[in-house]
């Protein structure tokens, strides 16, 4: 049993960030930390390789943000359901 409470005192620290309290930061301020680049060292590969990746970043949360806006809805996950099944059936269309 000792064992154990000692393992639960170690695990404890290795708890998730709070995200239902902790308000996320904007993508623009996202956006606009990493073009400042204050916080990156000062060798330019390393701000290249940091700019690219968070564009990459940006890009996804964009696209998840998105699906949130749109899970909020059921007008909009209809529409969003007929666009997705359109662009499907031209797929289907156009690859035969």
């Amino acid at each position: 049993m000792d064992r154990l409470s000692g393992l639960a005192g170690r695990l404890s620290g290795l708890r998730p960030p709070d995200v239902w309290n902790t308000p996320a930061p904007t993508l623009r301020e996202e956006v606009a930390r990493v073009m400042e680049g204050s916080h990156l060292p000062d060798q330019a590969w390393l701000r290249r390789a940091e700019t690219a990746r968070a564009v990459v970043s940006a890009g996804i949360s964009a696209v998840l943000l998105l699906l949130v806006h749109i899970n909020r809805s059921a007008a909009r996950q209809g529409v969003a359901l007929l666009v997705l099944a359109v662009l499907v059936a031209v797929a289907a269309i156009w690859t035969r």
